[in-house]
């Protein structure tokens, strides 16, 4: 994985988001993708279904690449639409996901 940066560029993860995506979409790819609270833990803690990789990872991969979902997919071996599901999921608790990015970001502790 890239160095994350310090704080994500939350506007920039966001419009990913294509503008034509319904809110059924939306929620479908959340729902079919997304396990928001594994092994009960909290949602800061949600992971893709297939390949089991945190949301928070991701998302710490997609602000470190400037956004490149597909960058992203083929880092974790991931459908395009499973890096889209990551992004909506965090749209939903971004302030969750940024703390969980933070707490696992070694230079945060500086």
């Amino acid at each position: 994985m890239r160095t994350r940066h310090r704080y994500v560029d939350r506007n920039r993860l966001l419009a990913l988001i294509p503008d034509d995506l319904s809110l059924a979409r939306a929620d479908e790819l959340v729902a079919q993708c997304v396990e928001p609270r594994p092994h009960g833990y909290g949602s800061d803690r949600a992971v893709l279904r297939r390949r089991g990789v945190s949301v928070w990872v991701v998302i710490a991969d997609l602000d470190a690449t400037n956004g490149d979902l597909q960058q992203a997919a083929d880092d974790f071996d991931l459908q395009p639409d499973e890096v889209l599901a990551a992004v909506l999921y965090y749209r939903q608790v971004p302030d969750l996901i940024e703390a969980r990015i933070l707490l696992n970001d070694p230079s945060a502790a500086a």
